[in-house]
């Protein structure tokens, strides 16, 4: 009689991934393009810039003379990516676009497996493997692999289970921990480091939930871990922090849209929920949310509440619920641009985290893998039906010479990364400020400048 086999459904889920993943590189490998618009094309430059540095034994400074239009302005040295120099690094021997290409699987690797070693800490296995599946196929961590690059964003969202659960750790903790404060710092230090309007966003909500949880537990203590911790990140991060302090007090243009933030209601955030957003909830976020929701278990209140607590605070912050017609006009929020993407981002996390505290392992797997199946199709669907629509999209490589709109989709080519030729490359994010734009939001430089700097007169 044969011996039954039983494959822990981890493994399975793991196997999925890398299949999945497998399938699209084989796929977009012989492409020799990237199917992407919006912000992608600045990300792609930024991502040469530092390329370019390592591959003529430099390290990457703060102007950007390679790309551009080799303007140097001071995108990197406004954009922390020091966080990515070693994934940058370690790809340098594949030609530009191929390296976006294992740079945004690799991405997607890290994001599942250090989901699933963070949720396989506190729950069962199995189904932690399952919820890290559903979050890595969904959201902006899937946005950012097929559609429109967000490499600082993206490396965030790796390690958004750890930071929600060093957070809960943080407002419980009853004594000086200082292994608590180095992982919280460290944890900060990545984020700082990949992208800084997130360090921000992040320890706003974590001194706001500390706040909040502080009336009800007393626990006076916790401040001097959360202190210690940010002290720590402060004299760990004075390189860039220096950095981003001189390249401010130089008088260079500010990002685009600067103390114009756009937040939508909470109605639109259901109703233009979808597997793949950005600025809004996820499909697989809410239906998990209304699950629990319909299913609660009043005995497990108490552990539910701070989770529940924090996804409000998100959601309020993400929406126009938040009063940010007076928000807009402050220091760094300013810089927002948009509620969504700075808070909304991270509201797709907690409601799987709620699946698997309401309810007993059992039942949770059993939910888990209709959330991860409902998550697969999704995502599979929308990825391949992205792939077959962008066949008849232009090419961009150095012999493209024309405008490229900030709507308009594309396939970017090694050679059309950094381009001379295409207009679109020419953004006034932190040059000169007294370079000229078309209007006041600052999002395209003035005709004649763009005349001048094309036409190298």
């Amino acid at each position: 009689m044969r011996a039954k086999i039983n494959i822990p459904v981890r493994y399975i889920v793991m196997l999925t991934i890398c299949i999945l993943l497998s399938c699209y590189g084989y796929f977009e490998w012989s492409n020799n393009y990237f199917a992407t618009g919006f912000d992608s094309y600045f990300h792609l430059q930024r991502i040469y810039e530092v390329r370019e540095a390592f591959l003529h034994n430099r390290i990457p400074g703060w102007l950007n003379f390679v790309t551009f239009h080799h303007l140097g302005q001071a995108i990197s040295g406004m954009y922390p990516d020091i966080s990515l120099w070693p994934l940058i690094y370690i790809t340098d021997g594949f030609d530009p676009i191929h390296q976006v290409l294992v740079l945004r699987i690799l991405l997607m690797l890290l994001t599942f497996f250090i989901s699933y070693l963070s949720l396989a800490h506190r729950f069962n296995k199995d189904n932690s493997a399952l919820i890290a599946a559903c979050y890595t196929l969904s959201g902006l961590v899937l946005r950012s692999f097929y559609l429109e690059l967000q490499w600082g964003t993206a490396l965030t969202m790796a390690f958004l289970f750890p930071i929600i659960f060093n957070y809960m750790d943080l407002v419980k903790t009853e004594k000086l921990d200082i292994k608590l404060v180095l992982k919280t710092s460290l944890l900060g230090w990545v984020v700082l480091n990949s992208h800084l309007m997130s360090i921000f966003v992040l320890y706003l909500t974590l001194m706001v939930f500390w706040c909040a949880t502080v009336f009800v537990k007393r626990n006076y203590i916790s401040l001097a871990n959360i202190v210690l911790s940010g002290s720590l990140l402060f004299i760990t991060s004075l390189p860039v922090l220096y950095r981003y302090y001189i390249l401010s007090k130089a008088k260079i243009a500010p990002p685009f849209s600067e103390g114009k933030v756009a937040a939508d209601s909470v109605m639109q955030m259901i109703t233009n929920a979808s597997i793949d957003a950005r600025a809004t909830f996820t499909t697989i976020a809410l239906l998990a949310m209304a699950i629990v929701v319909g299913n609660i278990d009043r005995s497990k209140v108490q552990k539910l509440f701070p989770y529940i607590y924090l996804e409000l605070f998100i959601v309020v912050m993400g929406t126009g619920i938040a009063p940010w017609g007076l928000l807009e006009s402050l220091p760094f929020f300013k810089n927002f641009q948009n509620a969504g993407w700075r808070f909304m981002i991270f509201a797709s996390a907690i409601p799987l985290i709620l699946v698997l505290i309401n309810f007993s392992d059992k039942a949770a797997k059993k939910i888990s893998v209709i959330l991860l199946l409902l998550t697969v199709i999704s995502a599979v669907s929308i990825v391949t039906g992205y792939i077959k629509n962008s066949k008849n999209w232009d090419e961009l490589s150095n012999k493209t010479d024309r405008i490229v709109n900030a709507d308009e989709w594309t396939k970017v080519t090694s050679t059309g990364i950094n381009s001379d030729k295409i207009v679109r490359n020419i953004v006034p994010d932190y040059a000169p400020s007294e370079i000229r734009t078309v209007n006041g939001e600052g999002g395209v430089l003035a005709e004649d400048i763009q005349k001048k700097i094309i036409n190298n007169t």
